[in-house]
């Protein structure tokens, strides 16, 4: 029986998601889940460069997964040949996939494709491939995604309701005070989605992902990019397109030099994450995908930073690289 009467709690917001036709599951790993047990994927093959919760993920649904190399351009080396019933796993690094990329890997695939947009929550899906989109790497929730299945196929089976109430103080922390003191929980939220089943979205994410400004989103991340990467192009060391919406600014300095500036800003207050450090400890040195995790500084252009925000990063990588 509903309640009535009492204190109040989070306010009904009456927007729409910007996926209205769409699965939404507590989050990424969820969305791999579902797949698999939907699509019955026995084999996948997954890039090099990406964290090692992605394998999990499906070892954890007994898929078997092979590894491939990604080549310089974020794209598959294509050195491998997929048989019959075994699935290609993309991943749009930066948002830097084109359609024609896309073309290639359903040919290679026939078909049995699955495009991680963690990297480009805006990007249109592509027709007729299984596509899965993460919400709290781009809004102030702690969780949330949503799936795309490229023939609109779902479960029959009703999942069960995540709830999100006990792991959203670092995101309600960090809004009235500093990162660094909600960080460890921030972290221990990544960690908490390794063994969870794929549920629906919490009502929490479900409602606030309803109240965002999705235009003002895409025009700040658009302005913000603009203005880095006509301040640090000539360093960077990357070929780039720009995204359709972007997710961070990709920049890859000398070999080595990362680690230091990646210090030397935290003393500044400006936090740049490592994409992913595992694929550091997991790949030969040799590799693309060992530079890009190690030399790659995913910069912050994201709808919480103004342009003095921005000039404020591009100053202080000038101050250290000199």
């Amino acid at each position: 029986m509903r309640e009535i009467g009492g204190y109040f709690e989070l306010d009904s917001y009456g927007g729409r998601h910007y996926y209205t036709d769409s699965i939404p599951l507590n989050c990424g790993r969820g969305c791999i889940k579902y797949l698999v047990e939907l699509r019955k994927i026995k084999t996948i093959w997954l890039p090099d460069y990406m964290c090692n919760s992605v394998g999990k993920a499906f070892k954890d649904m007994g898929t078997k997964t092979f590894t491939y190399m990604v080549n310089e351009n974020f794209l598959p080396e294509y050195d491998f040949e997929l048989n019959e019933e075994e699935w290609l796993f993309l991943n749009d690094y930066y948002g830097q996939l084109k359609n024609k990329d896309i073309e290639i890997a359903l040919g290679r695939s026939n078909g049995r494709l699955i495009v991680d947009e963690t990297q480009g929550f805006f990007n249109t899906p592509y027709e007729g491939v299984d596509t899965f989109f993460s919400c709290r790497k781009w809004f102030g929730v702690s969780d949330g995604a949503f799936l795309i299945t490229g023939d609109g196929e779902r479960l029959e089976r009703k999942l069960d309701r995540d709830e999100s109430h006990n792991r959203m103080e670092f995101v309600l922390g960090r809004f009235e005070r500093t990162a660094s003191e909600y960080f460890e929980k921030a972290s221990s939220n990544n960690s908490f989605f390794e063994n969870e089943p794929a549920k629906k979205m919490s009502a929490i994410t479900d409602n606030l992902l309803r109240a965002i400004n999705y235009g003002d989103v895409i025009n700040k991340r658009r302005e913000n990019w603009d203005l880095m990467d006509y301040e640090l192009n000539t360093i960077n060391n990357l070929d780039l397109n720009k995204p359709h919406v972007p997710f961070m600014y990709p920049l890859m300095i000398k070999k080595g030099d990362a680690r230091f500036i990646r210090n030397e800003l935290v003393k500044k207050k400006i936090y740049i994450p490592v994409l992913w450090p595992d694929v550091i400890e997991r790949v030969h040195n040799c590799t693309v995908a060992y530079k890009f995790a190690s030399d790659i500084l995913p910069l912050p252009i994201d709808q919480r930073y103004s342009k003095t925000d921005i000039k404020r990063v591009v100053e202080s990588i000038r101050e250290i690289v000199g």
